[in-house]
């Protein structure tokens, strides 16, 4: 496959649905499972929930299957994908479209869930700011689920050019540290290893955590599922937030994408992206 002239983030968020399973941690994932309340049905709160990947691995993974689960996400478009993939209105299963803030503020007084669950979200919000508003979405006692929260490493093989690389991925993580969404600071390239001290300083017991990179590379046929697609949207996305950068000239960055997207098209790229995964419970 050459690099895609488009791009869908419908596909990719499909694509990654696979390499997140091989990702997540499992004695996370098995430290939730045990930890879950007797209740039924459990109420399920999914932040960023995508076109509903995540729900999808709840029906598929040991889940209770009597659950009351609302997923939202700020992204309208995905909110319509998840609800067809899901053939909805079915009961038990709402998605909505509402960022994480206006949820936050629309049931301050309100509705309360058992179980939060935030995938691959909390290194694009300012996690110190929202963690309190967070666990108010929560009953006491209730369980946060955080997982594939980026810490510090991308790594594409086979090596370039040592120093281009370096300096890409260091801007790149830069670009992370810099962000900014509606006046606010908006996630960080390291956000997995401060997730070990804002937990317990929001006052949250940190029950369970473990590593979840992502490792994409070709098996002796090819790359498995949709992984090809998925490494040229990572490639695309590193070269959207590079662009225009004064550390890098734009000839030297549509080098170094044509080269990536040709080991993409060649089976030939390896990509590691460093994650935490972690099972917190509110206060009681």
């Amino acid at each position: 496959m050459a690099a895609p002239a488009e791009y869908s983030f419908e596909r990719y968020l499909a694509a990654k649905r696979a390499i997140d399973d091989r990702s997540l941690n499992l004695h996370v994932w098995q430290a939730l499972l045990a930890a879950l309340p007797a209740v039924r049905p459990l109420q399920v709160l999914e932040i960023g929930a995508g076109i509903g990947t995540m729900l999808d691995r709840l029906h598929a993974w040991s889940f209770p299957a009597e659950l009351d689960y609302t997923g939202i996400d700020a992204d309208a478009g995905v909110v319509e994908q998840a609800r067809a993939r899901h053939k909805l209105p079915q009961p038990g299963i709402n998605f909505e479209a509402i960022d994480l803030d206006g949820m936050i503020a629309r049931e301050r007084s309100g509705r309360k869930w058992h179980v939060l669950i935030a995938h691959a979200f909390m290194d694009l919000v300012d996690a110190e700011r929202v963690l309190p508003g967070m666990l108010r979405l929560l009953h006491p006692g209730g369980l946060l689920y955080l997982t594939l929260n980026f810490d510090g490493v991308t790594t594409l093989l086979p090596v370039l050019d040592a120093e281009l690389d370096a300096r890409l991925e260091r801007i790149y993580h830069q670009t992370m540290d810099q962000r900014v969404v509606r006046g606010r600071r908006a996630g960080h390239s390291r956000t997995g290893r401060q997730l070990l001290m804002l937990l317990p300083a929001a006052g949250v017991t940190l029950l369970a955590s473990g590593s979840s990179d992502w490792v994409v590379h070709a098996t002796p046929s090819s790359y498995p599922d949709d992984a090809e697609y998925f490494l040229h949207y990572i490639i695309h996305t590193m070269q959207g937030a590079l662009a225009g950068n004064p550390q890098v000239s734009s000839a030297e960055l549509d080098a170094w994408a044509a080269q990536r997207h040709g080991q993409a098209a060649n089976q030939a790229l390896v990509y590691v992206a460093h994650q935490l995964d972690f099972l917190g419970q509110a206060p009681q």
